[in-house]
């Protein structure tokens, strides 16, 4: 019946006799892989409904009430066209039907399948398409971008950012940080206009460490974002510390607006090692797993150290 279907009527109706025939499998208990049958029929007549709906959509134009334009000059003296197309509703199909055919029609053939066969459900594929739908909205946004000034720069939807955190106390001279790289007091990092890189979409990753969180709070209130969640590092070498020899460094996740979290797969333990090398140099691991969250978007390090294949740079050693 399925390879026979030709109209949208057709696929509608098979779509309905899956539904009476899980409807009967469940209520007369005739066992899981009878309901499960009865619904991979009932998805894949939804399927082709969604591919008809789709075609004559680009044609013809759907009548979801009105009247097709198509059709707007053969009416009646009543105001009734005389050959109009069939209303969704006329044909038992809601628009919530409709609109949720044409997305599984719309699937690769690969996701088609996991839907039919129940590894994946319907509402992981409305999550899926209205964070992809996000998505290329904030990607069209910030193609616009640009070589980053700071002063007046593009915007951008993945920020990662290690501020020069001033520190009050140092353990010898020859520790001092200053001695690294400069460093900037708090009211200046709050201060620096992000606003005019962010997009109003935004995920931003903040490194502190523990001395500097209460700071690192306060920086995230001052450009706009709200905290999320954390991850740690752990550095596999114990460094200094006044109450605890300090091994590990947090990495703060805060947005702003709309952006989507990574999609499940993508996301990754909370707790990550990796061996510290230089001073104040970031694993290449939280690249990689940031890139693994957000694929498609533009990326930009502030206080950069080196420059990185696919991201935009700004810092005093990133030659940028």
């Amino acid at each position: 019946m399925l390879a026979e279907v030709r109209t949208i009527d057709d696929a509608k109706q098979i779509m309905d006799v899956a539904a009476s025939a899980k409807y009967y499998a469940q209520k007369h208990g005739l066992g899981k892989q009878a309901v499960s049958y009865a619904m991979e029929i009932e998805i894949q007549a939804e399927i082709k409904l969604g591919e008809f709906l789709r075609k004559q959509k680009e044609t013809e134009g759907l009548n979801t009430g009105g009247w097709v334009e198509r059709n707007a000059k053969s009416c009646s003296t009543q105001g009734e066209p005389q050959d109009r197309t069939p209303t969704l509703a006329e044909v038992g199909i809601s628009k919530k039907l409709s609109s949720e055919a044409q997305v599984l029609a719309a699937l690769p053939k690969e996701q088609q399948q996991k839907v039919i066969k129940g590894e994946i459900t319907r509402k992981d594929v409305k999550t899926d398409q209205r964070r992809a739908d996000r998505i290329e909205k904030i990607l069209s946004i910030s193609k616009s971008n640009s070589n980053l000034t700071i002063v007046q720069a593009p915007s951008f939807p993945v920020i990662l950012c290690d501020p020069p955190w001033r520190y009050e106390h140092a353990v010898s001279d020859s520790r001092v940080i200053e001695n690294q790289y400069p460093t900037m007091e708090l009211e200046d990092i709050c201060a620096l206009p992000i606003h005019k890189i962010a997009l109003s979409d935004c995920v931003l990753f903040l490194w502190a460490t523990s001395p500097k969180l209460e700071e690192s709070l306060e920086v995230l209130k001052a450009w706009g974002f709200s905290y999320r969640t954390c991850a740690v590092w752990n550095k596999e070498i114990i460094g200094m510390g006044y109450y605890f020899r300090q091994q590990h460094e947090l990495l703060l996740v805060a947005t702003k607006g709309n952006l989507p979290p990574p999609k499940p797969e993508n996301r990754l333990p909370s707790v990550f090692e990796s061996r510290r090398t230089q001073h104040s140099e970031k694993p290449e691991v939280v690249y990689e797993a940031i890139e693994q969250m957000y694929p498609e978007l533009p990326k930009i390090e502030l206080f950069a150290r080196t420059t990185r294949n696919g991201w935009k740079s700004w810092g005093n050693q990133s030659g940028s």
